[in-house]
This record gives structure tokens, C-alpha cells and sequence, in this order.
């Protein structure tokens, strides 16, 4: 943690639970993947056109929960965060290394 910010520096995870019946099918209501629907909401047109993305209901497996929007959750600013995240001193990526990362959750949903 940096002293003066209070901002954590980094992290290890050495536990991570992961509901098998969340991966196949969200319930209805519920969002997984969470990072994907920052991408939709969040990026540019640029990246939108070059990952050929669309709107969540197009996508078969965001379908099934048929929650495409939290009133609490801004997906936009998340995205941006999840963006800059790129750029700690730790692990920063090139512009065309994000857009790959982001490409994966793209897959993960394919339309």
C-alpha cells in the first residue's frame, strides 16, 4: 500500500471460489462477467468497431439473465478503472495488450 495515498500497490490471490452453475448460467437478475459489461458501456468506438461489439442482448449467454444494467453499478467509470488498472508501475501493458485482454471477455460471451 503506498503510505500517502492509501492505495493498494498490488495483490495475491491465493483462494478464489467459483460456482460452477454461475459459469454455465446466470440466474435471472444477476450479471456475470462483470467486466464485460464495463466493456460494452465504456469503450470508445473505436474499440467497440474493433472487437465488433454490440449491445448485451446480443450476446446468447448475457441473454439469460436478462439484467443488462444495475442502478448502482456505473459500468462506464468501472471500465475506465479496469482500464487504467493497465498502467500501474507493476504491470503496465501496451494499448494493444489491453484490447486483447478485453477481447477475452468478449469470447467468453460470444454473440
Amino acid at each position: 500500500m503506498e503510505k500517502e495515498t492509501k492505495k493498494i500497490k498490488g495483490a495475491m490471490m491465493t483462494n478464489y471460489l467459483l460456482e460452477k452453475s454461475r459459469v454455465i448460467q446466470p440466474m435471472v437478475g444477476e450479471r456475470n462477467y462483470h467486466v464485460f459489461y464495463h466493456l460494452l458501456k465504456g469503450a470508445d468506438a473505436k474499440m467497440k468497431a474493433d472487437l465488433d461489439l454490440a449491445e448485451p442482448k446480443h450476446y446468447e449467454y448475457l441473454k439469460k439473465s436478462e439484467c443488462y444494467e444495475v442502478n448502482t453499478i456505473d459500468d462506464k467509470e468501472l471500465f475506465l478503472e479496469v482500464s487504467n488498472s493497465f498502467n500501474v508501475r507493476i504491470i503496465f501493458f501496451k494499448e494493444t495488450n489491453k484490447k486483447r485482454c478485453f477481447f477475452l471477455g468478449y469470447e467468453v460471451s460470444y454473440k
